[in-house]
C-alpha cells in the first residue's frame, strides 16, 4: 500500500481527509470525510453559524473515477439546530 495522500490534491475549507484506501487490485479507491472541528457549522439554508450540533451520520457518496479507479467517499456530516431558520437541518 502506497503512503502517498491525496488530501493535497483537494484543499477543502471546512473538511479532512481522515483516511484513505486504495485496492489496486479492485481499481477502487475509499476516502474518508469529516467536518474539521476548527470551525462552527453553518446553517447551509441561510449561512448564520448553527446554535448546537444535534447529530452526527455518514453518508457513502459514488463520485467521478480517476482515470480507471472508482472513487467512493465516506463522507461524515452534522444536524444542526439553526436559531435563525428555527429548525433542524442537515
Amino acid at each position: 500500500m502506497s503512503t502517498l495522500s491525496i488530501a493535497a490534491y483537494f484543499p477543502w475549507s471546512r473538511v479532512n481527509v481522515t483516511a484513505q484506501r486504495i485496492s489496486a487490485e479492485d481499481e477502487v479507491a475509499l476516502i474518508d470525510i469529516r467536518p474539521d472541528r476548527r470551525f462552527t457549522p453553518l446553517c447551509h439554508r441561510c449561512g448564520a453559524r448553527a446554535a448546537r450540533v444535534c447529530s452526527h451520520h455518514v453518508r457513502a457518496v459514488r463520485d467521478l473515477d480517476l482515470a480507471s479507479t472508482r472513487v467512493h467517499l465516506r463522507m461524515s456530516y452534522r444536524k444542526v439546530f439553526c436559531s435563525g431558520c428555527r429548525d433542524v437541518l442537515g
